[in-house]
């Protein structure tokens, strides 16, 4: 085959049966997006693409609505397929062009939206589960409660997260995705919000959260509450992205654990990663309804003390205790 006539579709066959290693959803992905090349500039041969095709890709990108990161990401699929045919030497060099994807910012739930959902619970008419041992109601609260406190994945909360694996110190699992064990200290909100959903002995499904293999399901009745709760509509990821920084904002190193990627160097040889998320769980804020009602009156008290003391302090003297609390925070 004359390499100034190897198509973009012809090379892909070749880099498909090279790449063993590769997942099925990194080959569709390079399917689709090399598909989709091949639809706005044709089947193009390999040595004809230069930098202006690949500035005219992205017009054509946008022309069709699609997202300037999509588009970026796209002539990086190519660029990648372009580099493998160098190796195989049908190329001489890939076209010089830089791919500049801005930053994209996941949204996730802070303290207030996370109250304002768990409130909406209450007040909600829910259709889906239904358990005969525990409300759709008090479901939804322990599910909110419990992603907040493990940041476990949609998956992990549906299939791994079991009884069995509960004990009064702690709750563990093996991640579906990465097969990497997580460790959660048994904080006293999470215990709670665990015998919410407690079953009877008698049920064989070890799963806390017995639900069906819908994973839309659950989505679509997160939307349902967010809309009653007047915020903006977040998926299930979004909870998991909402606790890694609830635990990284409490004590530094603590959201990385929780997220899977552990401690650096050899601190994950001396350093046990409970003990940080349990340091992390002591000044984790957490919305104020996610405790019982009791001890949300007894710290509605301590806090009305708190503020009539400070008020009467001195400007010089409330700047100190500033001081002290800021340095207790990064203690």
């Amino acid at each position: 085959m004359l390499r100034d006539k190897l198509t973009v579709g012809q090379a892909l066959c070749h880099y498909l049966e090279d790449s063993l290693h590769l997942a099925e959803t990194t080959r569709r992905k390079f399917r689709y997006e090399i598909g989709r090349w091949i639809r706005f500039c044709g089947d193009t041969p390999i040595s004809d693409i230069t930098e202006e095709s690949l500035r005219s890709f992205i017009v054509a990108c946008r022309g069709a609505g699609l997202r300037e990161q999509t588009a970026a990401a796209n002539v990086g699929t190519l660029l990648t397929l372009l580099r493998y045919a160098v190796r195989k030497g049908w190329l001489d060099r890939t076209p010089t062009f830089r791919v500049v994807r801005r930053a994209s910012v996941r949204a996730a739930p802070g303290v207030p939206e996370l109250g304002a959902l768990y409130d909406a619970c209450r007040r909600t008419e829910l259709k889906w589960p239904t358990f005969r041992w525990v409300s759709t109601s008090d479901f939804w609260r322990a599910w909110i409660a419990v992603s907040v406190l493990t940041g476990a994945r949609l998956g992990d909360l549906m299939y791994r997260l079991r009884w069995s694996q509960v004990s009064d110190s702690e709750l563990w699992w093996s991640a579906g995705k990465t097969g990497k064990a997580h460790r959660i200290p048994m904080h006293p909100v999470l215990k709670s919000h665990l015998e919410l959903v407690r079953r009877p002995l008698s049920n064989c499904d070890d799963r806390i959260f017995p639900i069906s293999k819908s994973p839309h399901l659950v989505r679509r009745e997160l939307y349902r509450l967010c809309d009653v709760a007047g915020v903006r509509r977040y998926g299930a990821q979004a909870f998991r992205r909402a606790a890694v920084q609830l635990y990284e904002q409490a004590h530094p190193g603590a959201g990385a654990i929780l997220q899977g990627s552990g401690l650096r160097g050899s601190l994950g040889y001396y350093v046990d990663p409970i003990t940080i998320l349990h340091a992390a769980q002591r000044k984790l804020e957490l919305p104020e309804s996610f405790y019982p009602p009791d001890e949300r009156a007894t710290r509605r008290h301590v806090r009305t003390r708190l503020l009539k003391l400070v008020a009467r302090l001195r400007h010089d003297q409330q700047e100190a205790l500033v001081r002290v609390c800021e340095s207790m925070q990064n203690a």
